[in-house]
């Protein structure tokens, strides 16, 4: 059950953005914060699952972005799993999305004794300002095509009424973002510092009522536990870290090669 936002860079500036939240049961340990990882020799960013010692959301020093959302519209076949978090890990030691793309496609092979639960993946290449995006169901990897624009740039999954929580939760997201445009003569640049406000409010609930539904959500035995911010421009690569249960954030950066 997750939430996930993307900016891409305007004429105005070269700010790439993601905002993407974690909804996860309340027992399950809570996530180590970000750190620099050496995967393949490529410098990595990432918040660490000890479950499964793998990650949900990597970005890299060549300015690829590798997110993972779990699949609960289809049933888990009775094969032995690999944690879908080590696949992230894995993905971000790649140099280029398409060297990225070719070991995913490596990695999910139907015939395999072995298999990664059903999932959603989003890989975004800043310096091409390009997004791949594909989904597992553990008998194909299919590639799905989503067009750039306002109302495109949102993305969930959840456990619980899956349809009705998703459609609840893109038609906050295009109503929230149309009423900020409207809104947007309050901000001095919208698309450098206003929208990510604007952004990072939706995404810690701002005007949503169901609190069961929110992109910022809580429900008797899950709830949203982190929130990441990610912005990329020509030279820096910086991450946010919000961890709603000890309710501190934790920045992060490292070099844009």
């Amino acid at each position: 059950m997750c939430s996930i936002s993307w900016e891409w860079p305007t004429v105005e500036t070269d700010v790439f953005s993601i905002l993407f939240n974690r909804d996860e049961q309340k027992e399950r340990p809570i996530a180590l914060p970000p750190e620099v990882k050496n995967i393949n020799g490529v410098k990595s960013l990432m918040p660490v699952d000890p479950v499964g010692d793998g990650s949900w959301f990597a970005v890299n020093e060549y300015g690829l972005v590798i997110t993972l959302l779990n699949l609960y519209e289809v049933e888990i076949l009775p094969k032995k799993l690999i944690s879908r978090g080590l696949l992230v890990k894995e993905l971000s030691g790649c140099k280029s999305a398409g060297e990225a793309i070719k070991l995913l496609e490596e990695k999910t092979n139907p015939d395999s004794a072995t298999s990664f639960a059903p999932f959603s993946l989003f890989i975004f290449d800043k310096k091409k300002k390009s997004m791949y995006f594909a989904q597992w169901d553990q008998k194909s990897l299919v590639e799905q095509n989503i067009k750039n624009g306002v109302e495109h740039q949102f993305f969930c999954s959840s456990s619980w009424n899956t349809k009705e929580v998703q459609i609840y939760r893109n038609l906050a997201y295009k109503k929230y973002y149309s009423e900020a445009l409207q809104s947007k003569s309050k901000f001095n640049d919208l698309r450098v510092s206003g929208d990510i406000e604007l952004r990072r409010k939706f995404h810690k609930g701002a005007n949503q009522n169901e609190k069961k539904s929110s992109v910022y959500m809580t429900r008797e035995k899950t709830q949203t536990v982190s929130v990441i911010e990610l912005i990329v421009d020509n030279k820096t690569i910086s991450l946010d870290y919000y961890d709603r249960s000890s309710n501190t954030s934790r920045k992060s950066s490292i070099a844009l090669l």
